[in-house]
């Protein structure tokens, strides 16, 4: 015969109420210390330490930005000039330094036709220019013979005439730059011994004209450049047939600024053009405003078409995958006559560094990449991609191999957006990548995170600091050029712009896009290149190796540590300690929520989440701290972790911790559970009180616990211990009470009534 027990729960607890009512809710907060060199950052006033070798990169970036001062290459590494050409050896030999594979400095010397025009760029108000400025044979340069302006400053009371000449030099620093014009308005023509047709135009005795007003004679009109927005230019137009010519007055005093002259279909310039310093414009308007002065100019200019010598250099780490998928981060090695340290030296050195690092990653660890990945610099990017352009016909439209990921720095580390006259779009660092691969900005932008970029930003610069977004026009670099052709998987391009120094030379090469700061122009910024250096590489290091990554990110381990944060003698608060571990340094997220061990698909309390960095040591120490929600009951807990990668939603690795003790009250709890839910007189009962009874708070500092566990079964027998079992001898209802001492000689009680009931024999 089975006798059945029907239990009535009758739980008196010798805990007031009212103590429940006053427990105060306590914010869980979050902290990551990273062991790796990469990690500090943000405002604590400490160097950035990047991961990126610095050292390395800046030395490359200054050996670039000085070929400019170097004999016969004072037009710095412009395209097909024997500056690019140095440039070139020397990226070359810094490859093979480095141990990349297939090194090699490949000819420019293909065609871009008009049908290959990406459709993109013929809609585009500005880019086509750009573009139809590349047709034909991309080595097809206009050479300058001569190019200069003659002020002819009058003074109508003495009679004498002051001449200021701004003259274009061949191996000098120049003192103007030539924009030159389109063969179509040529005032003559030449034909050469050599079978070259040379373009002319002369003119003189041209009235100055700063106002449309001026521009009914013969006149030579003057517009400004904006630093802001580098190419729009404020002053008359250049096409009423009396316009014979123009001037551009620079907005800083030193320098002047420079640009392509290419595109005759869609003519850039239909007058030939001087681009002059601020000073110079500055004596010259000073004379213009005095009654006893007449100014005239005279100009001159004579170019021919001649084609150029021109490198792409180009090394190779080989990947794992044998198939022809190769993964390309460039940057264009050319500039303008000045020594291009952010457009491009500084860009260069650092692919130069991304493809040290991985190199290194290769010989002292055995890691390479799923894919080969091709380190380009790329020559002619300024005249109209034709590097780029080059390199894609030869290796991706030809079949050779399958672009997946573009990955191009260029135009950063300045700090001229804490300019607050700019817009926040023109102010943030901006990830450029095409919208179809929209997840490479959340990428980027969450490696950021992992780094605290704008953190650090702000500790530099306060209220004048900038952020970080996303941008869906990929273009400007060569990047482009992958990009609107379609030989991409994904393009990512990195700048920040408009810098002050853009396209910009003067002071014999010291003002303008310059390495070191001169006058108003910031020269290469440390403090922002380093982390946005860093940004790069592990955006880099993530895309090439992203099956490593995921494979060993790894949370080693975790540890609960208890303690009273309101200083009251409650342990209501728990900080989780973790490391993380991870072959190639990268960013992760890790989240951590807190569950009852009795209901452990529940959290009870707010998930809390943070990016973080693991650097070069491998290995990551954190810490997150989680309080009780006021609501919740004092108990046992465990913490959940789960680690992602920067690739949002990406789980790699899941950790739970031991169980601990949160009490958010200063009196124990007693409470039990019994086993079965349905017992009977013929079997054992199992009492429970371990994971339900909870001491009180601390109050010596020490961890808290239950001493005793005392049970009355209301049938005349005891039992000690925290889980116990007992069977009842007959029917009836039995009160079992709980009664539990603390390590505070604190003691509270649970009392259950019982009832014992027989069942029919069985047939």
């Amino acid at each position: 015969m089975r006798r059945k027990l029907v239990v009535l729960f009758l739980t008196l607890l010798m805990t007031s109420a009212a103590i429940v009512s006053v427990l105060n809710h306590r914010n869980g907060t979050i902290s990551i210390a990273s062991a790796a060199e990469g990690s500090s950052g943000g405002g604590n006033g400490q160097s950035y330490q990047p991961i990126i070798n610095y050292s390395y990169v800046w030395k490359k970036t200054y050996n670039l930005s000085m070929i400019v001062n170097e004999p016969n290459c004072s037009k710095g590494r412009a395209f097909g000039t024997l500056g690019e050409q140095k440039a070139a050896e020397n990226i070359s030999i810094w490859m093979q330094e480095i141990g990349l594979e297939n090194v090699d400095k490949e000819t420019i010397n293909e065609t871009l036709k008009l049908q290959e025009i990406p459709a993109k760029a013929l809609c585009h108000p500005i880019k086509h220019i750009m573009w139809f400025g590349s047709l034909g044979k991309l080595t097809k340069v206009r050479h300058v013979d001569s190019h200069w302006i003659c002020f002819k400053i009058h003074n109508l009371s003495s009679g004498n005439t002051t001449l200021i000449n701004l003259t274009y030099k061949e191996n000098e620093t120049s003192d103007c730059f030539p924009f030159l014009a389109v063969p179509q308005t040529a005032t003559e023509k030449e034909e050469g011994d050599d079978g070259k047709t040379y373009y002319i135009w002369s003119a003189k005795d041209l009235i100055i004209a700063k106002k449309w007003t001026k521009i009914f004679k013969n006149c030579c009109v003057v517009r400004f450049t904006d630093w802001k927005k580098p190419w729009t230019w404020s002053g008359p137009p250049l096409w009423p047939p009396t316009v014979k010519a123009f001037i551009l007055v620079d907005c800083f005093d030193n320098t002047y600024f420079m640009g392509p002259s290419t595109s005759e279909i869609f003519p850039q310039f239909l007058k030939p053009g001087y681009s002059i310093n601020g000073s110079v414009w500055n004596s010259i308007e000073e004379n213009l405003s005095k009654e006893s002065c007449e100014v005239t100019v005279d100009i001159y200019s004579k170019w021919h078409y001649e084609n150029v010598t021109s490198y792409n250099v180009i090394g190779e780490l080989k990947g794992r995958d044998p198939r022809n998928v190769v993964d390309i981060v460039c940057a264009h090695y050319d500039c303008w006559w000045n020594q291009g340290a952010i457009d491009e030296a500084a860009e260069t050195a650092l692919v130069l560094g991304i493809a040290k690092y991985m190199k290194e990653l290769e010989e002292e660890k055995g890691i390479k990449p799923k894919h080969t990945v091709k380190f380009v610099a790329f020559a002619g990017e300024e005249y109209g991609f034709r590097g780029s352009i080059d390199y894609i016909k030869k290796h991706a439209k030809s079949g050779e191999e399958t672009v997946r990921y573009v990955i191009n720095p260029g135009n950063f580390g300045h700090n001229d957006s804490q300019d607050k006259n700019l817009t926040k779009e023109e102010r943030d660092f901006n990830i450029c990548v095409n919208k179809d691969a929209s997840y490479l900005a959340s990428i980027v932008k969450n490696i950021a995170k992992a780094l605290d970029y704008t953190g650090w930003i702000h500790s530099l610069y306060g209220n004048r600091s900038w952020g970080i977004r996303e941008n869906w026009d990929v273009s400007g670099e060569d990047a482009e050029a992958f990009h609107f052709m379609g030989y991409r998987k994904g393009a990512i391009q990195f700048s920040r712009n408009p810098f002050r120094g853009y396209h910009r030379d003067g002071n014999k090469h010291t003002e303008g896009d310059v390495i070191e700061a001169e006058g108003p122009f910031c020269g290469l910024v440390n403090d922002t290149f380093k982390i946005e250096s860093d940004i790069v590489l592990l955006t880099a290091l993530y895309l090439c190796y992203e099956d490593v990554i995921k494979e060993n990110l790894t949370i080693l381990n975790s540890n609960p540590v208890t303690f009273d944060s309101g200083k009251d003698g409650r342990h209501d608060s728990v900080r989780i300690h973790f490391n993380v571990s991870s072959v190639i340094p990268t960013g992760a997220n890790i989240t951590v929520e807190l569950f009852n061990v009795n209901d452990v698909n529940k959290s009870v309390a707010h998930k809390y989440t943070k990016y973080f960095l693991i650097g070069e040591n491998g290995t990551t120490h954190g810490s997150i701290v989680l309080s009780l929600l006021s609501t919740k009951s004092p108990g046992r807990y465990i913490a959940k972790l789960k680690l992602y990668d920067v690739n949002d939603g990406t789980l790699v690795d899941e950790n739970k911790t031991e169980s601990f003790l949160l009490n958010l009250l200063d009196v124990p709890i007693a409470n039990f559970t019994y086993a079965p839910s349905n017992p009977t007189d013929i079997e054992n009962i199992t009492f429970n009180a371990e994971n339900h009874s909870f001491p009180s708070a601390s109050e010596n500092g020490s961890d808290p616990d239950i001493v005793n566990y005392t049970w009355d079964f209301g049938d005349g027998s005891y039992e000690y211990g925290g889980i116990v079992t007992h069977r009842y001898a007959d029917d009836g209802y039995y009160n079992v009470t709980l009664t539990i001492i603390d390590s505070n000689g604190k003691n509270a009680s649970d009392n259950k009534t019982d009832l014992c009931e027989k069942c029919s024999p069985r047939g």
